[in-house]
């Protein structure tokens, strides 16, 4: 009886075998009994071929037979489990995942991935839909040389690219001469200009455009300009085309990188020639800023002294020149900065020194009454000093003379003493030889 209570408990939980007998309400010292992996085979895939099941039974009696034979029960118990469930309608099947090149592919949750269904619900290649199929044309597309569009589907970073070209091209890294077409590095020399200019200047004499009217004013029409733009939007457009397709540059990055580098220089380029004189200016401003250097000159030769040890300082040298000249007067018909220019222009081209701070060596100021005839404070105080110093150097001028004809006299009185005392000396050796001879 007690065996088959035991086999009908194995059978209906062998979960109890795993446990210490003293919980179920036998002996103290029960058998502790270990069951591992005990699992029934199950119907795999087809295709996939039967797992073998390993069945480990550790037991450990205790010292008594009563204890000995509990256990002997519990293992016939185990035993015939498989025996009395032999006759039970066999499970339903089972898929079970499968992968014999990636078995850890069996632990990971189901799912789709790049590489298509994996988990418990991993289908068969066999059985692959077109929608599996996905992962695969995805591969294939990433494997395929993309193709380079030349002109058709241009990206935003192409347009860029090519704008920047364009401001590369069109402003230049150099200058052209429109009399001689030679091209030379920005220096400043008459009639070199940048290419869009050169350009502007060949297409109006092509055009027969009377250019007498813009040329020297920089002002040439607007449909001229415009399709002068579009000829270097062109070329900026096929340079860019060309390092994308010759090079190999599918995103365009190379292409813009490198226009962005030379719009860079070609940038520092025309801030070099905006500070050449008259550089892109009307006839009447260059007429103007003429006259203004002409009277700036002017000033300049009569109250700038060059002299080695002068010192000046370049404000009193701007507010003597608005002093001198009334229509400069103010900072809105000369500015300071040109001004100041100006002022360097002339320091360079004399001493050829640098100021420091504002203040030049080399440069002496001369005060004068201004252009109302006011003489300043400091100008009163010079001409006094002026004054004071030429008058002593005229009283020092007239010591100096009378001194001289001091002296002049003196050496005169002396050569005559000189003259008395050897004529005097001669007649009396004659008179002592006449003597002599009666």
């Amino acid at each position: 009886m007690i065996s088959t209570t035991l086999a009908q408990t194995a059978f209906l939980s062998p979960s109890l075998l795993c446990r210490p007998l003293e919980s179920t309400g036998f002996m103290n010292k029960a058998p502790i009994l270990k069951l591992n992996a005990v699992k029934q085979p199950s119907r795999l895939h087809r295709g996939v071929g039967g797992r073998h099941v390993k069945q480990e039974l550790q037991m450990k009696a205790g010292s008594n037979h009563v204890s000995r034979g509990l256990a002997l029960l519990s293992t016939l118990a185990v035993v015939s489990t498989p025996l009395l469930s032999s006759g039970a309608p066999p499970p339903p099947p089972v898929e079970v995942s499968a992968n014999f090149q990636n078995p850890y592919l069996l632990l990971e949750p189901a799912g789709e991935s790049y590489l298509g269904k994996k988990g418990i619900n991993l289908q068969m290649p066999s059985e692959l839909s077109d929608k599996d199929e996905a992962p695969l044309a995805y591969t294939m597309k990433k494997a395929a040389k993309p193709k380079i569009n030349y002109i058709e589907n241009l990206s935003n970073l192409d347009i860029a690219a090519s704008f920047l070209w364009t401001m590369f091209l069109y402003f230049g890294i150099f200058d052209i001469n429109y009399k001689d077409n030679v091209i030379r590095q920005a220096g400043g020399v008459d009639g070199d200009v940048r290419p869009s200019d050169w350009v502007n200047i060949k297409l109006g004499k092509f055009f027969e455009m009377e250019q007498e009217t813009w040329k020297d004013d920089w002002r040439a029409p607007v449909p001229l300009q415009m399709f002068t733009f579009s000829l270097f939007f062109l070329a900026g457009l096929a340079i860019e085309r060309g390092i994308v397709v010759g090079a190999g540059d599918v995103n365009g990055f190379f292409a813009f990188s490198a226009a962005l580098s030379g719009c860079i220089w070609a940038g520092v380029y025309e801030l070099g020639r905006t500070q050449q004189r008259g550089y892109r200016l009307t006839r009447e401003e260059q007429e103007a800023m003429d006259q203004e250097w002409k009277d700036f000159c002017d000033f300049a030769q009569e109250q700038l002294e060059v002299k080695p040890n002068g010192r000046v300082y370049v404000g009193d040298v701007m507010k003597a020149f608005r002093r001198s000249y009334g229509k400069y007067r103010t900072s809105e018909q000369l500015s300071d900065e040109k001004l100041k220019g100006y002022f360097r222009r002339f320091a360079r081209n004399t001493t050829g020194m640098k100021g420091k701070q504002g203040f030049y060596k080399g440069i002496a100021l001369v005060q004068k009454a201004d252009a109302f005839g006011y003489p300043t404070a400091q100008f009163r105080w010079a001409e006094e000093e002026k004054k004071r110093r030429d008058e002593e150097v005229r009283k020092a001028r007239e010591d100096a003379a009378e001194a001289a004809r001091m002296a002049e006299e003196a050496a005169m009185r002396a050569r005559e003493n000189a003259d008395d005392t050897v004529g005097k000396k001669r007649e009396d050796a004659e008179e002592k030889k006449r003597s002599q001879e009666v």
